[in-house]
């Protein structure tokens, strides 16, 4: 069987993709399955430690109440987009199928995914598209709903043999359109690309949209998926190794066996059962960090962000008016005087707040303050 996965040294990801499916023609009747093929690709080097290390610097005060709590919504806007003779135009009930499978696999680590809304669209050229293309630039412009606080899932049939592809959730505020999870309909649950039936393409592509690297990101040198407890992996695992190669290990010289079994991995779909709780903890900094609308409005809480350089993405929830009575009743609560707020629009819906403040008020609350509760999120930035 031959192997074909992304290596991380590709920098664009619609040259790592057009490499794959040269590899891969449509299967015909009676072949054997190809490998999974994803066409997210991590980025390069550098920026993959400035993420890291700004996921470390991160200090969240109630970041362990809010896991205990176990409620980060993410709400599905599912768009199926299928051609002129309706082949792809999947059902309602196929969707609710993957939502549940979403939920089977990330509910165990503090994740709720609830459907939405589902549109349906007739467009040859979008259902064809590939990573990348112009054909998909144009139907995330066209279909696209409130990224911050929707995860957009669209069907498609690609046109480059790839399973599905992901965002990255550090990609959302400079690009929100391009947003989102792009699968094959027929990995949906009953679907017809057997082995990957099972919905748990959907689940792969969204542990990336939740920031999860591949698991032989890297193979066996470097800092892998910057996840401890997931072993170094020269290639991925295909087919179903637990069967075929139980104890095996592509990197001998490092600690651990390989994460057959893992969501991030390439196994088929009847052979990936799990996260790792490094894995849950990295979703949950980066939902913190970047997907910050996911938290429940209905927990009062306060997010503070000590020694952090990097500014946090925040969806306006509320208006301007309500947001200085927040952070006005947030600065009495901490027995602070920050002066009148500067206000600062950036989008229509998107906004945060610059105080004038004293080195050592600043000192006792953090650099950066999130508020979020009932009424919405609001943002502090003290004045630099």
């Amino acid at each position: 069987m031959k192997i074909c996965y992304l290596n991380p040294l590709f920098t664009g990801r619609r040259l790592a993709s057009l490499a794959c499916a040269s590899l891969f023609p449509a299967l015909g009747h009676g072949q054997e399955a190809a490998p999974r093929t994803c066409g997210t690709v991590p980025p390069p080097l550098e920026q993959s430690r400035e993420i890291g290390e700004g996921l470390k610097r991160l200090r969240l005060a109630n970041h362990d109440k809010l896991r205990a709590k176990g409620k980060a919504l993410i709400l599905v806007w599912a768009h199926v987009i299928h051609d002129s003779n309706d082949v792809g135009r999947v059902d309602k009930a196929s969707i609710e199928r993957q939502v549940e499978v979403l939920n089977e696999c990330f509910g165990p680590h503090g994740f709720k995914f609830q459907l939405a809304e589902i549109d349906t669209t007739k467009n040859d050229e979008w259902f064809r598209m590939s990573y990348g293309s112009a054909a998909e630039r144009a139907a995330k412009r066209h279909l696209s709903q409130s990224p911050q606080t929707y995860l957009n899932l669209y069907t498609v049939q690609p046109s480059d043999f790839l399973l599905g592809w992901a965002a990255w959730p550090w990609e959302l505020e400079e690009n929100p359109k391009m947003d989102g999870v792009v699968i094959d309909y027929r990995t949906l649950p009953g679907g017809e690309r057997g082995p990957y039936d099972l919905g748990k393409t959907a689940v792969h592509e969204c542990g990336h949209w939740l920031g999860l690297y591949h698991t032989f990101n890297g193979g066996c040198e470097g800092s892998g998926d910057e996840v401890d407890d997931t072993p170094a992996e020269r290639e991925p695992s295909t087919g179903c190794p637990q069967e075929s190669e139980p104890g095996r290990d592509t990197c001998p010289d490092h600690p651990g066996k390989d994460s057959i079994r893992n969501y991030m991995n390439y196994v088929d779909d009847r052979c990936m059962t799990e996260f790792t709780k490094g894995q849950a903890d990295r979703m949950w900094s980066m939902t913190a960090r970047y997907r910050v609308a996911l938290f429940p409005r209905e927990e009062v809480a306060s997010l503070n962000m000590a020694d952090s350089e990097a500014p946090v993405a925040v969806t306006g929830s509320v208006g301007i008016a309500e947001a200085v009575n927040i952070a006005d009743e947030f600065l009495r609560q901490k027995e602070l005087n920050w002066g009148e707020p500067k206000t600062i629009k950036i989008d229509g819906d998107r906004f945060h707040l610059e105080f004038p403040t004293s080195p050592d008020e600043e000192r006792r609350v953090g650099q950066r303050a999130l508020i979020i509760d009932e009424r919405g999120s609001v943002e502090l930035l003290p004045r630099r």
